[in-house]
């Protein structure tokens, strides 16, 4: 039996049975007597035109087996990450909504006030300078 301690340790942190630790090394044993051997995927055409009796179709069923025996020790886990992860982006879009509909009130609120108020840059300008332009009846000073 080749397994090493992370076989017997659950990735989510939760305790192993001792039944789960069994059905696990007695999974990796098989399935590290096939030494790499290519594996169809279970329930793939190439698995299905395999014969009944060829080891590398049980052996392909048991690897489906132990994945989906894995997958279901750490589910409550993962969909726990999962709703969490679907509130977090769900309280985001709400948040973005609300500056959305905030932005666009103030533009509804603010922006006729500041069309009618601010003249253009060009206006502006034009102004100081024909404000700041030598008129016929200033006072040149003495000299």
């Amino acid at each position: 039996m080749r397994s090493t301690s992370s076989d017997a340790e659950p990735d989510d942190g939760s305790a192993t049975s001792g039944v789960d630790l069994r059905r696990r090394y007695w999974a990796r044993e098989r399935i590290d007597r096939a030494h790499g051997a290519h594996l169809p995927i279970y329930g793939s055409p190439a698995w299905h035109m395999l014969p009944d009796n060829d080891p590398a179709k049980a052996l392909a069923a048991l690897v489906a087996a132990e994945a989906w025996a894995r997958s279901a020790e750490t589910l409550q886990t993962d969909l726990a990450v999962e709703i969490a992860t679907a509130r977090e982006v769900a309280a985001k879009y709400a948040e973005d909504t609300a500056y959305r509909e905030q932005v666009e009130a103030h533009r509804n609120r603010w922006g006729p006030v500041a069309r009618s108020t601010v003249a253009p840059f060009a206006e502006r300008r034009r102004a100081r300078i024909e404000a700041a332009a030598p008129r016929s009846d200033d006072y040149l000073g003495r000299g």
